[in-house]
């Protein structure tokens, strides 16, 4: 089984037992920190990939995540149309691939112990996809709320923690965040969120 690290943003390794218990909510990025999305997202691509266009693409088993943005690279032939078409593809295909995610049982676990009105699932992906991931795992017991990206939206560099302030949903001074990206880790924190508070998983 795969272990997560975790470390803070501005320091070092932390053990998710010595993580301040002082924050009133938790939010908790779902791609590559609750759950290891990885293979199974990759596979669907591959998948839609063969089906649009024929080809053996090469990213099956690749570590690099494939998405919307960096699809184009890793495949030049396919035109603005084949892209359309093999994202589309893809997420009617993620469920096929769903018994590929990993868990993070740990981190799970973690935000178990507070009240589901107080935790909060964040994700960059389409609804109907994370809402397969989120009853797979039947991660509705925990989580009370789920955040993803509006259609149109998925795979856009994004504050998506920024759309979460917008909303007024969440105030920033009282959360523990959970997130691989370290991108929106650092744009979470000019929100408000403690140093101590701003979580990195790697997974």
């Amino acid at each position: 089984m795969r272990q997560a690290s975790y470390e803070l943003l501005d320091g070092g390794p932390i053990n998710l037992v010595n993580i301040p218990r002082d924050a009133t909510k938790c939010l908790c990025d779902l791609d590559g920190t609750l759950v290891q999305s990885t293979a199974a997202n990759n596979c669907a691509y591959f998948d839609a990939v063969n089906r649009v266009k024929g080809l053996a693409s090469n990213f099956r088993e690749s570590t690099i995540r494939v998405t919307r943005a960096n699809l184009r690279s890793l495949l030049p032939n396919l035109t603005d149309r084949d892209v359309v078409e093999v994202v589309r593809l893809k997420e009617t295909l993620y469920d096929e691939y769903l018994p590929l995610l990993e868990l993070n049982h740990c981190l799970l676990e973690f935000c178990g112990q507070y009240s589901p009105s107080n935790v909060t699932l964040v994700s960059q992906g389409l609804p109907g996809r994370v809402a397969s991931v989120v009853g797979h795992f039947n991660l509705s017991e925990v989580f009370g709320g789920v955040v993803s990206s509006p259609p149109g939206h998925q795979d856009i560099l994004r504050n998506k923690y920024l759309d979460l302030r917008d909303e007024g949903a969440v105030d920033f001074g009282s959360v523990v965040l959970f997130e691989d990206d370290l991108a929106q880790l650092r744009s979470a924190r000019q929100l408000g969120i403690h140093p101590s508070r701003c979580v990195r998983v790697i997974f």
